[in-house]
């Protein structure tokens, strides 16, 4: 689902997102489900500190409002993961 134009020069911040949400499905997977919410609070301060900086806007409130549907409805390891491969495909 890639959005063209979505991240130009993000590539030092695209590695740091990923890796807040890889750690948000190592979290999962352990049950650790606040270090899970934790992890994607901070993906969203990453995202939120990035918009305008190298995330074009509406992408930026695409996975901030995605990682806050995960945080508020116990989102599953598929839908970690799903995360996780459109913010590959768009950065």
């Amino acid at each position: 689902m890639p959005v063209g134009g979505t991240v130009g020069s993000l590539t030092p911040q695209a590695g740091l997102l990923r890796a807040k949400l890889r750690a948000a499905v190592r979290a999962h997977d352990r049950g650790n489900h606040i270090a899970e919410w934790n992890e994607l609070s901070a993906f969203i301060n990453q995202i939120a500190a990035q918009v305008f900086r190298g995330i074009d806007f509406f992408p930026g409130v695409r996975f901030t409002g995605y990682a806050l549907d995960l945080i508020g409805s116990f989102g599953s390891r598929l839908d970690l993961t799903r995360l996780l491969a459109s913010l590959a495909h768009s950065i």
